[in-house]
């Protein structure tokens, strides 16, 4: 992984390893012969095995390909000449991912051991200036009943696709919206969550199409979408007041749009305000009890929202 360039103030969510504005043409991507860039001992395989293990136990039900490489490893992230630059390792299988999703992991046996594979997350905002949330299906692995931004998942080796592809692959499936309903379509970084220990490329888009076009589209049933509006105050108030029942990409991704429609002042006030409410995040404790919290206030404002809300 690349040299994280943005401390992201003292917050604790999130680590900003690029930030920047890049079209889809300013992102290079390399791929690297498979397993090249993961170093592994046989203490972090046993982890592994015993994490599998514990996962099947819970009534999983594995299948065919979970053994095989299906996703890239996150190997470096950097930035150059203007250009956004991905190395990535095409190594990653669900059980390796899914079996060391621990943070004590990583502090085991070091970023290097970690799996990391990247996603995509697509934050799009509409023509008549509404931004396109998810709230999460129950049965989800991930803060279940949380919310997310838009749409997002993982860059697949089994499609042949870039990043960008992966992106809008993702958000067609989950809303409709296809690539060429998109204008302004940009990346504006990358980020790793230290606490599901993979990283996502954020890109950023706005629709031809209105919040009320978009509800009708087919898609699939995996979250229910929700729109809230672009502006400073409603960004601050989903942030804040759903802080701990989100996936936590979620608030870089407003965070990194909201610095450019609100300007830096805004962006430096919203990381403080996560500083403060992640302090004691490093307690496992801690953050079970105030995402719970959370997932409570967040059903609430979604009913507020809906009362007052035709969309």
């Amino acid at each position: 992984m690349g040299e994280e360039v943005v401390m992201s103030s003292n917050q604790k969510f999130f680590k900003i390893l690029a930030e920047g504005i890049f079209t889809p043409d300013e992102i290079d991507t390399e791929v690297t012969a498979p397993g090249a860039t993961l170093v592994r001992s046989n203490l972090a395989e046993a982890f592994i095995e015993g994490g599998w293990e514990i996962h099947l136990a819970k009534g999983n039900k594995p299948w065919p390909d979970d053994t095989n490489p299906r996703r890239y490893r996150t190997a470096k992230v950097g930035m150059q000449d203007g250009r956004l630059k991905l190395i990535l390792d095409p190594c990653v299988s669900y059980k390796d991912f899914i079996s060391s999703l621990s943070t004590v992991f990583e502090e085991r046996y070091g970023h290097d051991a970690v799996p990391d594979p990247l996603a995509v997350t697509v934050l799009v905002r509409t023509v008549d200036n509404r931004t396109l949330m998810t709230l999460r299906d129950q049965k989800t692995d991930y803060k279940p009943g949380g919310w997310h931004a838009s749409t997002g998942g993982f860059m697949e080796i089994r499609r042949n696709e870039t990043p960008v592809q992966a992106g809008m692959r993702e958000l067609e499936e989950e809303t409709g919206i296809k690539p060429d309903e998109l204008d302004e379509l940009v990346a504006v970084g990358v980020v790793y969550n230290p606490w599901t220990l993979h990283t996502d490329l954020i890109l950023s888009a706005k629709t031809k199409l209105t919040s009320a076009e978009v509800l009708v589209r087919k898609h699939d049933d995996e979250n229910e979408l929700l729109f809230v509006d672009t502006t400073a105050e409603s960004y601050e108030y989903w942030i804040v007041g759903g802080m701990h029942a989100n996936v936590v990409i979620t608030m870089a991704a407003m965070i990194m749009v909201g610095e450019n429609l609100f300007g830096l002042e805004w962006r430096n006030k919203m990381l403080d305000i996560l500083a403060d409410g992640s302090r004691d995040y490093g307690s496992l404790e801690v953050r079970q009890t105030l995402e719970k919290r959370d997932l409570a206030a967040l059903a609430q404002m979604v009913a507020d929202h809906r009362k007052t809300n035709a969309i």
